[in-house]
């Protein structure tokens, strides 16, 4: 099942939990670093560099917390999926705040973790194959003579050493922190055919720097020591609102018409694979892939936002846990085909149910699905869940495995945050997860409500 070069490093201080999980990630990923406490965590992952980390939030010597905050440090963008037995309100606060990627509470369920770990698993193959493909790019612009640079209307994204050798910068930070824009190094030269840093700048507030085609600029030389005759080049790709420019010096060759239409044509193809990816990219981590509703990454932004917006305007805030009964046993009794149907069809029902303007509904892992319902009363809260709950049973699934009826029904919990203060928001998270934990276990195909008042 693994094809891929990830490396994942595995921070757990139970060693009856290691040598569990050992094995399940090898199947999944090509190496395995183990390490049994944050601070040799946080070691190895200097050394190694993985792809992914998994770790426990509670261990000694150095907690789980404390290694995220230092490696984000480090890596603010790698995956981090924390696990751990415990569900205090703090905990999962502090992680969401340290941008972690996903939780998994132990005992870890096999098919919840084998979800999350193999979207992990192709959200990294996928940066990994764009950062390639953007390395590729570099190579090809860095054999040019010309001057290449890869923008937007009014910030230079990429540019080849041509340009470097040119202007004398050491890199493209460099660069920005002493000019707003590239326009800012040309001459005032006033001559027909030749554009200034006024007409330049011009057209990218217009929006017509295509317009610049075949005009000519005067810039200094730092490989001459002196003033040099460039022809301009531009183009637009269709992923992004973005150009390629080219510069090419003329100074020697001022009537000699330069055919650049090859070379533009292969880097706008180039540019347009790597917005492509990036577009890839950005989706795989906003929306799950089975149901193509918004994902677990996508609801923790989303929550972390409607957050600090409830603390701000003080409006109420409501969360909805739903879980579909026994889910498993369809799974086992109609196999994963008709399970991976099964998630679809909810999940198409729960997003189709949202009527209001800042609704949100995810998949939350698994079988398990969450709405956030923000500025709303708790009599809005509960119509909302029962017309869920309602939607679900007029789908009318068969469900022969099912120890509540004989089609599919789901359990739902609901907390509702009415006063806003920060005591509230920490706990309205823990409080949603225990109504739907009475949801299930006092029967299933029911819906438990706490506000965090009562809690």
């Amino acid at each position: 099942m693994k094809e891929n070069n990830i490396t994942l490093l595995y921070v757990e201080d139970d060693i009856g939990l290691r040598e569990t999980y050992i094995d399940f990630f090898q199947r999944r990923v090509e190496n395995i670093i183990v390490a049994e406490n944050g601070r040799q965590g946080l070691e190895k992952f200097k050394e190694f560099h993985p792809d992914i980390v998994v770790t426990d939030i509670r261990m000694p010597i150095m907690d789980g917390i404390e290694m995220i905050r230092e490696i984000r440090k480090i890596d603010k963008d790698i995956p981090i999926i924390v696990t751990s037995a415990f569900s205090e309100p703090d905990y999962l606060i502090q992680a969401i705040d340290l941008g972690v990627t996903r939780y998994l509470l132990k005992p870890l369920q096999r098919d919840n973790a084998k979800f999350i770990i193999n979207e992990t698993v192709e959200y990294v193959t996928l940066k990994k194959h764009r950062i390639t493909r953007e390395k590729e790019l570099q190579q090809i612009i860095d054999t040019q003579k010309s001057i290449i640079l890869l923008t937007d209307y009014d910030v230079i994204q990429r540019a080849n050493q041509a340009f470097y050798n040119v202007t004398g910068y050491e890199n493209i930070d460099v660069f920005k922190d002493a000019h707003k824009c590239i326009c800012e190094l040309f001459q005032d030269v006033i001559k027909e055919d030749y554009i200034n840093s006024k007409i330049f700048s011009s057209s990218m507030k217009n929006g017509t720097l295509l317009t610049l085609t075949g005009k000519k600029m005067q810039m200094y030389r730092n490989t001459h020591q002196s003033d040099g005759i460039f022809l301009i080049d531009i183009e637009s790709f269709v992923v992004q609102d973005e150009f390629v420019i080219t510069l090419t010096d003329i100074t020697e060759l001022e009537s000699t018409k330069i055919d650049l239409e090859s070379l533009n044509n292969e880097l706008v193809k180039k540019v347009e694979e790597i917005e492509r990816a990036n577009f890839m990219l950005e989706k795989l981590t906003m929306v799950d892939g089975l149901t193509g509703i918004a994902n677990r990454r996508m609801f923790d932004e989303t929550y972390k936002n409607e957050l600090r917006k409830v603390l701000r305007y003080h409006k109420p805030l409501a969360l909805i846990m739903i879980d579909i009964d026994y889910f498993k046993d369809y799974n086992d009794g109609y196999g994963h085909g008709a399970g991976d149907e099964c998630l679809i069809k909810i999940a198409n029902t729960l997003q189709a149910t949202m009527h209001r303007k800042y609704d949100f509904v995810s998949r939350y892992g698994g079988e398990e699905f969450i709405v956030i319902l923000y500025d709303i009363d708790e009599k809005g809260m509960l119509n909302i869940a029962q017309k869920l709950k309602d939607g679900i049973e007029n789908l009318n699934i068969p469900h022969l495995y099912s120890k509540v009826t004989d089609h599919v029904t789901i359990s739902i919990g609901c907390a509702i945050m009415i006063d806003s203060n920060e005591n509230d928001a920490t706990q309205l998270m823990a409080v949603t997860d225990e109504m739907l934990y009475k949801a299930k276990s006092s029967g299933r195909n029911k819906i438990c409500y706490m506000d965090t008042k009562q809690s």
